[in-house]
């Protein structure tokens, strides 16, 4: 009996990774397992080590560069950019101060703009 309090169920495990009870089925599940049942006939998971085996089994890859935020967002905005300068007529606009209703025709602009992103 003392084994049994070592031995969890999938949704405590769950629980404790801070995870839905199907991604801890899914690293069960997966080929190779990343996760192994401790009691496969009750289908209970070793307590002990759970986090660090989690986190061994799912960390992220080293070798694959992670995209900046920033780079990210300057992709973003610059594709803004190129939508918006396509539907405006930049000679009729000429230098700022605008009134108004020029902002809120380039507001409606960058919104129309923006729609795909």
């Amino acid at each position: 009996m003392s084994t049994d309090k070592k031995l969890i169920t999938v949704r405590e495990a769950a629980a404790i990774l801070q995870r839905s009870p199907s991604a801890v089925y899914q690293a069960l599940k997966a080929s190779p397992p990343r996760l192994h049942y401790a009691d496969p006939l009750r289908r209970l998971i070793a307590r002990d080590g759970l986090e660090q085996r989690w986190a061994r089994s799912t960390r992220p890859r080293v070798d694959y560069k992670q995209p900046s935020v920033e780079r990210t967002e300057r992709c973003r905005w610059q594709r803004v950019a190129d939508r918006a300068n396509d539907m405006l007529d930049s000679k009729a606009w000429g230098p700022p101060p605008w009134p108004s209703e020029r902002w809120a025709a380039l507001a409606g602009v960058i919104d129309m703009a923006s729609v795909d992103d």
